[in-house]
């Protein structure tokens, strides 16, 4: 029975340019105009409190934080952008008020660190794997003991022998 796939290949190729289509017309509106808090929300979420440690400025507490909020929301009105208002913070405090590490220097062991990791790990995984899966090679030749065809049939003999008297043995029990 052939299948007809026609139909479903079709069906697909439209799902896949309407989805293209949407996404192309998505993109191409205009962003919503941001406000001001919204803004500064985001730049607060980016910096580190310097009294409550690792909780972003955003959301801490403390009265530091507030002040470093307003300034931020002064900045903003006064035309700053966000990368002028966080360097404005990196120059007082250090490169420590960043929740982020900058993508630079030594702060890379931190970004790609992981994927080396994971890198070396799956490099060390499958040597691993793929010396438990490896047969070992057979002995050479010449380290196996040689055996004359009459003793391979005076052992085959043997065999058959033993094993028809396990087979009468097993009769008698019955």
């Amino acid at each position: 029975m052939k299948l007809n796939l026609k139909w479903p290949a079709l069906a697909a190729i439209v799902l896949l340019l309407g989805l293209a289509w949407w996404a192309f017309a998505r993109a191409a509106q205009p962003a919503a105009p941001r406000n001001l808090d919204d803004e500064a929300l985001e730049i607060g979420a980016m910096l580190r409190c310097p009294v409550c440690q690792n909780l972003p400025v955003a959301f801490s507490p403390a009265q530091l934080a507030g002040q470093m909020r307003q300034v931020i929301r002064q900045k903003l009105e006064a035309g700053e952008s966000r990368e002028q208002i966080i360097q404005y913070f990196v120059d007082r405090y250090g490169e420590t008020i960043l929740l982020e590490p900058p993508k630079r220097g030594f702060n890379l062991v931190a970004w790609r660190g992981p994927f080396l990791v994971v890198l070396v790990g799956a490099i060390g995984l499958y040597w691993l794997l793929r010396s438990w899966t490896r047969t070992p090679p057979p002995p050479p030749p010449d380290d196996l003991p040689s055996v004359s065809d009459e003793e391979v049939a005076a052992y085959e003999a043997r065999l058959v022998a033993a094993i028809w008297e396990s087979k009468d043995k097993e009769d008698l029990r019955s």
